[in-house]
Order: structure tokens, then C-alpha cells, then sequence
């Protein structure tokens, strides 16, 4: 069975340039404005909580996405009035509506 996990692993690293050994995972989940009723705080706690369980899988919501691209985009030395870019950043109502 090991020299079987041996030829798959150097078969996808030849074909795919991927590194099965030390895979890891993003999962996105939602957006905070999705849930109108849970402080955003409390969302990102918990995930905080539950990322700490789980081997090389990160969990998180499309508004930490948006702000982690933000941070890495933006000019350090500008300064960003948060709640301006959150407004910006929020998705459309519609589509949470029930």
C-alpha cells in the first residue's frame, strides 16, 4: 500500500506541480451579513475557535476574504476608514432575502 501512496503522490506532483504530502485546505463560508441577528465578533470567534481543531484547513467568511485582500493591497501608509470599506464590501441584500 505504501509504495502505491508513493507513485499517486509523485504522479500528481509530476502532472499537477502539487505537493500532496503537506495539502492543506481553504473553505469559505458565507458572510457575516448574512446573518443580520449575530454580532460579526461572535462569527469570527467562533471560526477563531474552530480553525484550531483542524489540521491545514482554514475556515473562513467571505468578509475576512475581502479584508485580507484588502490589507495586502492597500498602501500601509494610507489611512482607511473601516466601516467606508466594510459598506463597499458587503454583498448585495438580495441576496440573503428569504
Amino acid at each position: 500500500m505504501r509504495g502505491c501512496r508513493r507513485r499517486t503522490r509523485a504522479r500528481v506532483r509530476a502532472e499537477f506541480g502539487i505537493e500532496t504530502r503537506r495539502a492543506g485546505a481553504l473553505v469559505l463560508i458565507g458572510h457575516p451579513a448574512g446573518q443580520p441577528d449575530v454580532p460579526e465578533a461572535e462569527i469570527t470567534e467562533a471560526l477563531r475557535t474552530f480553525n484550531t481543531h483542524l489540521g491545514r484547513v482554514e475556515v473562513l467568511t467571505y468578509q475576512e476574504l475581502l479584508d485580507s485582500a484588502h490589507r495586502a493591497l492597500v498602501d500601509p501608509a494610507e489611512p482607511v476608514d473601516a466601516e467606508e470599506r466594510r459598506a463597499q464590501d458587503r454583498p448585495c441584500p438580495a441576496l440573503f432575502s428569504r
